[in-house]
């Protein structure tokens, strides 16, 4: 179905910038 396909993709994206911010700050503070 596009429109879910679509949805998912959506869902995705907003995901990744909402985790982006944390990931950058939790990666310096895992590699030590």
């Amino acid at each position: 179905n596009y429109i879910e396909d679509l949805l998912k993709n959506i869902r995705t994206q907003v995901l990744l910038k909402l985790i982006k911010p944390y990931t950058r700050i939790r990666i310096p503070f895992i590699s030590k």
